[in-house]
């Protein structure tokens, strides 16, 4: 008898800060089957709360918690780990809950990874802190407690949904800044070449002579929407260069 996997599991994605009652209430709130917790270790003090979050998260959840250590602080490196947790419990039939609450470049990898993935997103306000000294972080029985001492329900932001970009379009834009990085030539034959080995040309891809409707076909297809998406503009030459949006499309969107 095949066993399948488990579906529409309630996962709770956040990022581990100086707390435990702002990570552990959603986890009771939402009823979490599952949870990843995004950290960076790099002070004893976060190894520390890490150990504790992870203790009373895996005396809620039906599953153990997720560790992922990942540089929380750097948008591109944060989204692209988002992306990558969401699609696996989204694929898998699971409803994903996004906690925004954390340093400012996860939160807005973390808001933007769920608006695209039509995730639900919400945040935890707090009722009241601990701000005084070392002995106010614990509790009445001396279980470690963080930064807030007790807090209201999670607010749950509207949810929008944001459409990704067609794959061919930012697989293109890799091409086209591989060629740039590599100061080749930026011609339109040139591009049209080089995406036509990676069979993003649609019916240009076998012909021989590049034709001037295969370099229309690149200029409408791929050139025209890097522009009208931000990535791409031209600098004080009239070059064209990559935004630094066009960067992150580029190393965020369909990495294999």
């Amino acid at each position: 008898m095949v066993r399948h996997a488990p579906r529409n599991l309630r996962v709770v994605i956040f990022c581990m800060g100086i707390e435990t009652v702002k990570h552990i209430a959603p986890l009771r709130y939402f009823g979490a089957d599952r949870a990843y917790m995004l950290y960076l270790e790099n002070k004893a003090l976060f190894k520390v709360f890490r150990k504790e979050v992870s203790k009373q998260a895996n005396e809620i959840l039906s599953e153990p918690l997720e560790e992922v250590e990942v540089k929380v602080y750097d948008f591109t490196s944060t989204m692209a780990e988002l992306l990558r947790i969401v699609r696996k419990e989204k694929e898998a039939g699971n409803v994903v809950y996004m906690n925004l609450d954390g340093p400012p470049n996860y939160a807005a990898a973390a808001m933007i990874t769920a608006m695209m993935e039509d995730c639900l997103t919400f945040f935890t306000p707090t009722i009241d802190h601990q701000i005084i000294d070392a002995k106010m972080f614990q509790d009445e029985d001396g279980n470690l407690v963080g930064l807030s001492k007790d807090v209201e329900d999670p607010v749950v932001v509207p949810k929008f949904q944001l459409r990704m970009p067609a794959e061919e379009v930012v697989k293109g834009l890799r091409v086209w800044r591989n060629r740039m990085e590599k100061g080749w030539i930026m011609t339109d034959t040139a591009m049209v070449e080089d995406l036509r080995k990676e069979n993003l040309m649609g019916k240009h891809n076998h012909e021989g002579k590049v034709s001037q409707s295969a370099k229309m076909y690149y200029r409408r297809h791929f050139k025209d929407k890097w522009e009208y998406l931000g990535w791409m503009e031209k600098d004080h030459k009239g070059r064209y260069v990559l935004t630094e949006k066009g960067e992150v499309a580029a190393d965020v969107f369909y990495v294999e």
